[in-house]
């Protein structure tokens, strides 16, 4: 698909790896609907990113929200082409309370707390959250994309829509043993994005997954932590670095995402894939 001119539209936008791919996109010559639910946040972004860039606030969750937004974008560019949907969040979860034990000033592992553990069952709403907003939200945003690139024309591959869904190296291997919900949900967007691309594809539908690893985005930063957690967020930052293949020193960066959202969603050929950005962790 030829960006210029095209409406993407790009869940989770006023911030990280969404912001990243907001301006690669429209350096591409697309029009971009933004849907995020910091208002503030992503108001400034709108007006930093020009006159191209509509942006809607919406809660991933929340039918209607999404609706109305897409709905305003396609009254104001009539159509919708291409669907990056990078809004998520994760939660410290499992079956069991654990607690983190370090194993050296670089490693760690998490443990059952076995006191806690017989006091009662864990609670099931963080795991929903999770399921709610990275899963749901993710199905939620292409069905809404589908029905509005059904409209479009066919180009002359036959296409008329393409989606990227933004999932996770976690979906394949554990993530941190506290990442049951997050884990689970990101798995779920991997058969979510075949099933979309294999159910959508005679309609000139593509859909692709992108398995990003540790990149600098505000959700890893150290910053957003209590001082006293920081310490041992650096050691699983560090962790995490040591698990990489290349480079061992630093995280990745919400453009390396960007990079191969673009790509996806450029190229008529590519659908039902599985594209793992994540400087070699899960090798």
């Amino acid at each position: 698909m030829d960006l210029k001119g095209k409406v993407v539209w790009i869940t989770g936008g006023a911030s990280g790896i969404g912001l990243a791919t907001a301006r690669a996109v429209l350096g591409k010559g697309s029009k971009v609907l933004i849907t995020d639910k910091n208002v503030v946040l992503g108001e400034k972004v709108a007006a930093e990113l020009g006159p191209d860039v509509l942006f809607k606030p919406a809660d991933q969750t929340k039918p209607d929200e999404m609706i109305a937004a897409v709905e305003a974008a396609y009254e104001k560019w009539g159509r919708i082409d291409g669907l990056v949907n990078s809004a998520g969040l994760g939660s410290a979860v499992n079956a069991l309370p654990i607690t983190l034990e370090l194993t050296s000033p670089t490693q760690f592992r998490y443990v059952v707390d076995m006191e806690e553990a017989k006091k009662g069952i864990v609670p099931l709403e963080p795991f929903m959250v999770d399921i709610n907003i990275d899963l749901v939200g993710s199905f939620n945003a292409a069905r809404i994309a589908a029905y509005y690139m059904v409209k479009n024309e066919p180009d002359e591959h036959g296409e008329r829509g393409s989606m990227v869904m933004l999932s996770s190296m976690a979906a394949d291997k554990y993530a941190l043993g506290n990442a049951a919900g997050y884990a689970a949900a990101k798995a779920g967007v991997l058969g979510l994005s075949r099933e979309i691309a294999y159910g959508c594809g005679s309609a000139g539908i593509r859909c692709n997954a992108i398995l990003p690893g540790s990149i600098d985005t505000p959700l890893i930063s150290i910053d957003q932590y209590p001082e006293e957690f920081r310490p041992v967020a650096e050691v699983i930052f560090a962790d995490a670095l040591y698990k990489q293949c290349f480079p061992g020193t630093k995280n990745g960066k919400p453009e390396n995402i960007a990079s191969m959202a673009v790509e996806l969603l450029q190229n008529w050929f590519a659908t039902g894939g599985e594209y793992r950005v994540d400087g070699g962790y899960r090798s």
